[in-house]
């Protein structure tokens, strides 16, 4: 929970005329356009989002104290799993790409087993992941309603991103060289996983941000990267 000193530092960035202009659009939208509701909300969100920031700065300085003074080893478990699955946006985009979009059935299972275990709805992930297709829209859209419980920011539409998470995944079925439009299949996931990251560092700041690329991970790049500088050139060159 925000301490004092986070709210101090949103009081002095408001007396210097500071604002997260997205943010307080967001807070006069929840409170319905009034100005104490919208300040007040605005004024719990941004001290929520420093406390973040200071909890990932003292992180990657290798201080292992949190601002409430209880060390890492010392915390539930459970404040070390992350709400949603953990990936850059780097991440995302580099192992969608090389492994022809094999990737996002991992992260839509990820995403969907840490549902399952938070809320114990028996919403057999593995199947979900596989028939994304069909279960693409829930899963953004939960994503997207507890983005709200918790006040992290989640403007995107989980309708619209589906309908082209769908149709750039089909575009691969198209004849050479419009299937090569089904590589940018990520760029629908790219909103939900930027509020996914919100949602980790203000929920479970300690949790593992997964922005590293494993040894598999590189093995997946530099395999898949050749096969599909491969697939492009047979696709462009004329037989």
């Amino acid at each position: 929970m925000p301490t004092l000193k986070h709210f101090e530092a949103v009081a002095e960035e408001m007396d210097k005329g500071h604002v997260q202009h997205g943010l307080w659009t967001k807070a006069f939208a929840e409170s319905g356009g009034s100005k104490d509701a919208t300040q007040a909300l605005y004024i719990q969100w941004r001290a929520a989002q420093i406390e973040a920031d200071d909890l990932e700065a003292r992180s990657r300085s290798g201080d292992l104290v949190t601002t409430s003074g209880v060390s890492v080893d010392e915390q539930d478990p459970q404040e070390t799993v992350p709400i949603y699955f953990p990936a850059s946006l780097t991440k995302l985009i580099v192992l969608s790409i090389c492994t022809f979009s094999l990737y996002q059935i991992y992260w839509f299972g990820e995403n969907w087993r840490l549902e399952n275990n938070r809320t114990n709805e028996g919403l057999r992930p593995a199947w979900r992941a596989i028939f994304g297709l069909f279960f693409c829209h829930a899963l953004l859209s939960r994503i997207k309603r507890y983005a709200r419980q918790a006040g992290v920011p989640a403007t995107y539409p989980p309708a619209l991103l589906t309908l082209a998470w769908i149709l750039l995944t089909l575009s691969y079925r198209l004849p050479d060289p419009y299937s090569l439009v089904g590589i940018f299949s990520f760029l629908p996931l790219l909103p939900v996983q930027g509020t996914i990251r919100r949602i980790n560092r203000q929920e479970t700041p300690q949790a593992d941000r997964n922005t590293r690329f494993s040894g598999r991970n590189w093995v997946a790049v530099v395999i898949g990267g050749i096969i599909y500088v491969l697939a492009v050139l047979g696709t462009l060159i004329p037989q």
